[in-house]
């Protein structure tokens, strides 16, 4: 900590500590925010669909035929889309 010699570094060193304390209170508000979007119902199963998903999609590149896994990866895709879609319409029903 600095050592202060006069009034005017005392409100300088005062005015400081009061900004860190805002941006600090406004980053906590923040992350407390997140962690409330990330906790709903909605949120984790997309988490979980998305794993989901990328497993599934990393297994069908990894088989030996060709045409299979591309057929197997783009239905995968459109599967993904339309669970991303149908989760939107549920959150703007919920809300």
């Amino acid at each position: 900590m600095k050592k202060i010699k006069s009034i005017h570094q005392l409100k300088v060193e005062k005015k400081e500590l009061k900004q860190r304390h805002a941006d600090l209170e406004k980053k906590i508000h923040v992350n407390w925010k997140e962690l409330k979007d990330a906790a709903t119902p909605s949120s984790l199963a997309k988490e979980a669909w998305d794993q989901l998903v990328e497993t599934k999609i990393e297994s069908t590149i990894n088989n030996k035929n060709v045409v299979k896994s591309a057929i197997t990866y783009g239905i995968t895709l459109l599967v993904k889309k339309f669970a991303t879609r149908a989760e939107e319409r549920l959150n703007k029903f919920f809300k």
